[in-house]
């Protein structure tokens, strides 16, 4: 496996696609963490660094948590809009079920 990294860094080997998939890029970000937890450990900048990383990442998660609030209830309140501006049927308007008798047969 070192192999296929090192050939992928140093250019070796298969062409890198333009689009990675979900999964390699989820792997990449594990890595990334597990590296940077190893370090934190014992490299106080790095420590420094990951706290403040993962509390952008608090934040961004608590604007997206209220965002999708918000967005529902605006979306809530849009379609009870639509059902209060929605025409109420009549006698008139209201449609009758078909019962096989006189259907668009008129006496002459």
């Amino acid at each position: 496996m070192a192999e296929g990294m090192l050939g992928g860094i140093l250019g070796g080997g298969e062409e890198k696609p333009e689009l990675e998939a979900p999964e390699a890029l989820a792997g990449a970000e594990a890595f990334a963490a597990a590296v940077a937890a190893k370090l934190a450990g014992s490299d106080p900048d790095v420590a420094r660094d990951t706290s403040e990383f993962l509390k952008k990442q608090a934040q961004l998660l608590e604007t997206q948590n209220n965002h999708l609030n918000e967005e529902h209830a605006l979306r809530v309140a849009h379609l009870r809009n639509q059902l209060r501006n929605q025409p109420r049927p009549t006698a008139r308007n209201r449609r009758q079920p078909a019962t096989g008798r006189n259907q668009g047969i008129t006496a002459a």
